[in-house]
């Protein structure tokens, strides 16, 4: 399933939708409790689990910048808000920082293995054949893994 045309580089309506799914997902993942918010322990606690620990300072800048309703939580719709400009706005540091934790062995690649993995810890489950298809328009040559430019452009159309 190729979620982009390769032509224009749009995505379907269904591809939006599967998108939005995927933020869906992720907002689940955030929301330890389920009761819809995200709080700051809940930041705290997610970004560990992904092995990127981030302090209790850190996790108040970040929901602070995206609590438009200033009830120190974050709601879906600020979650939105967070993941868009996290991937597009955030330049290379952001993407930067989510390549190093998809480079699961560290030598500058990400394999389709690593790819799932770190979806999966994400909250995303996808099979090999979705992954393969999702990556595959990146692959150079007969190496199958993305090099750090193809993953920027990979979350960014994406998100």
């Amino acid at each position: 399933m190729n979620r982009i045309c390769c032509c224009c580089g749009e995505r379907s309506k269904k591809d939006a939708t599967a998108a939005m799914y995927d933020v869906r997902e992720g907002f689940t993942t955030f929301d330890k409790n389920q009761d819809g918010l995200i709080t700051v322990d809940e930041i705290c606690q997610t970004f560990k689990e992904m092995e990127m620990p981030i302090s209790t300072d850190d996790a108040l800048m970040l929901l602070t910048e995206f609590d438009t309703n200033g009830d120190g939580k974050l709601d879906f719709n600020e979650f939105v808000a967070f993941m868009k400009k996290y991937i597009r706005t955030s330049g290379d540091n952001g993407s930067l920082s989510m390549f190093f934790h998809f480079d699961r062995d560290g030598d500058g690649y990400i394999t389709v293995q690593e790819f799932r993995e770190s979806m999966k810890m994400l909250g995303l489950y996808l099979s090999v054949a979705e992954t393969e298809d999702m990556l595959s328009p990146f692959f150079k040559d007969d190496e199958r893994k993305l090099c750090y430019d193809d993953f920027h452009i990979l979350m960014q159309r994406f998100i």
